[in-house]
């Protein structure tokens, strides 16, 4: 329920901002940790989050396998 993100300066800006200056919502919900994963890394490479001054995202990580996730979205 606190949770913003890993950013250390979404984090920064969140404190110095106060919360009401920031939307939290859910896009997905997800069956498993790999779907989780997989729609999250999906969502930032769509958005491009690495190349705008948007996003807060400095790197993108994940590590999913594919049958974690055939058939499954």
């Amino acid at each position: 329920m606190e949770y913003y993100g890993s950013s250390i300066e979404l984090n920064k800006d969140v404190e110095s901002l106060g919360k009401d200056n920031f939307t939290r919502e859910i896009l997905f919900y997800c069956k498993s940790k790999a779907e989780c994963s997989y729609v999250e890394a999906r969502e930032q490479f769509g958005r491009k989050v690495l190349e705008s001054d948007e996003y807060y995202n400095g790197q993108i990580s994940v590590r999913v396998h594919g049958s974690h996730i055939k058939n499954k979205l």
